[in-house]
């Protein structure tokens, strides 16, 4: 009987912690309360060890079977032995320092990169800048923007997520609309995805070099005239070998005005990558590259000051930063 009053207690306890999640201070007593009847489970599994205590023994409850069996109690809650809802979904923020980076950030907020970047919708893991303010959720997980045809039972499946949980985050009453976004609390990135913002896509496409010009607005070395760039240059010697920065399908080889030679590849998940200015060529159209392939060799040809590469990267046609998804620097 003592046993059956200590094990609800604690059981008590452990929920009241759960649930209201308010100071320490003013769950002092049933912290030490908890203590004690910790250690009297503790010598009851010791005596069942012993054989002096059994499944069968008049009063040993179901939790006791459940303890001596080790079974947490964490494992109960997910079993559904016990009542958990998490608090309401709510948001503080977090204003990046000087040393910052997204690691220490989850670090110090107590959030995976994922939810980080999902809910601050950062592309990049190197977009992070001094003073930037950060969204931070009370819990894990990760925005998705509903498309034509889903369902919330379609996208909790897909992104494995319980479906009440997001009912309740989201405060869904209603069939969902194309453009919502729901908060998926315990989401994660795909494995692509995560590689994708944590800046691994690509590799460099040279083993030695010297970035002189970056993406975006810059000054036309030939006009003078501003003038924007879709990719980023890299000088090296004539002749260095070109290597793919991805796996993927070579779509072009030879010519293109401003480029000089160049050579395409389609990569998985919508991505093309060019490699411009080449002095030859290495490959041939429709042949399978993996990273570090030699596809050709840098040179000065088409609209060029000098020897060097221009790398540059496509999304669904859309120009992007290469140096958002690489991981040099």
């Amino acid at each position: 009987m003592l046993f059956m009053m200590g094990e609800r207690l604690l059981l008590n306890t452990f929920h009241t912690f759960v649930k209201k999640r308010t100071e320490l201070a003013a769950h002092i007593p049933l912290i030490a309360t908890a203590v004690l009847v910790f250690f009297s489970v503790i010598t009851v599994k010791l005596l069942s060890m012993g054989g002096m205590l059994s499944d069968e023994t008049p009063g040993v409850s179901e939790f006791y079977r459940h303890v001596t069996r080790g079974v947490t109690i964490a494992d109960l809650y997910a079993n559904g032995g016990l009542a958990y809802e998490a608090p309401p979904l709510s948001f503080s923020t977090y204003t990046v320092a000087s040393n910052d980076n997204l690691w220490n950030i989850a670090k110090n907020t107590g959030l995976r990169m994922d939810t980080v970047m999902s809910v601050n919708k950062l592309t990049s893991a190197y977009r992070l800048y001094t003073g930037m303010t950060l969204k931070v959720p009370n819990r894990n997980g990760i925005l998705y923007t509903a498309t034509e045809g889903d369902t919330l039972d379609s996208i909790c499946m897909k992104n494995a997520v319980d479906k009440d949980e997001v009912r309740r985050a989201n405060h869904l009453n209603n069939e969902l609309a194309v453009g919502d976004i729901l908060f998926l609390p315990g989401g994660r990135f795909s494995a692509l995805e995560r590689i994708d913002r944590l800046g691994l896509l690509f590799r460099s496409p040279l083993v030695q070099y010297r970035i002189t010009a970056v993406f975006g607005m810059r000054r036309d070395p030939f006009t003078k005239l501003p003038a924007f760039h879709k990719g980023i240059d890299l000088a090296v010697w004539y002749g260095a070998p070109v290597l793919s920065a991805k796996e993927g399908s070579i779509i072009y080889v030879g010519e293109k005005p401003g480029y000089g030679n160049v050579v395409i590849i389609q990569h998985p998940g919508g991505y093309i990558s060019y490699y411009g200015h080449l002095s030859g060529f290495a490959t041939a159209a429709g042949r399978q590259v993996v990273p570090g392939s030699i596809i050709g060799y840098a040179g000065s040809t088409g609209y060029s000051t000098g020897p060097h590469v221009h790398f540059e990267i496509r999304k669904d046609g859309r120009a992007i930063d290469p140096l958002s998804l690489t991981s040099f620097k």
